[in-house]
């Protein structure tokens, strides 16, 4: 048994600086690939203020008072939710994980406005 163990450690001793640079590139490969799939994979987070947008397009309809009848105003809400929905799914699809704003403590990019402005062009167009 210890003349087996002699001879692999014979064998060894002539291929252990190979063995050890091997072990490093395929540690350094693997430590640089993970990084790369992490950069790729990484969400891209941005802010909504959902309550600000909702409570903008309420004030809104508020002005309009007794100019629209029920079916009007639910037509309005409708294509106001559709937009909503169409302009948020635009930007999961993209890529980007929308986290609400009370919830975001700093340094995220708030895309409210953008979102208030498609969904403003959406509605003059009549939603799609």
């Amino acid at each position: 048994m210890g003349g087996i163990m002699m001879k692999i450690k014979e064998m060894l001793s002539g291929y252990g600086l190979i063995v050890v640079a091997g072990l490093v590139s395929v540690i350094t490969l693997s430590a640089v690939t993970s990084l790369f799939i992490n950069e790729i994979m990484k969400p891209k987070i941005v802010s909504l203020d959902i309550k600000q947008t909702t409570n903008d397009f309420v004030q809104q309809t508020a002005v309009l008072g007794a100019r629209v009848n029920k079916e009007q105003l639910k037509a309005m809400t409708d294509k106001f939710n559709s937009s909503l929905k169409q302009s948020v799914d635009s930007y999961q699809r993209k890529g980007y994980m929308i986290i609400v704003s009370p919830a975001v403590v700093a340094g995220v990019p708030d895309i409210t406005e953008n979102i208030q402005k498609e969904i403003s062009e959406k509605m003059k167009r009549g939603g799609s």
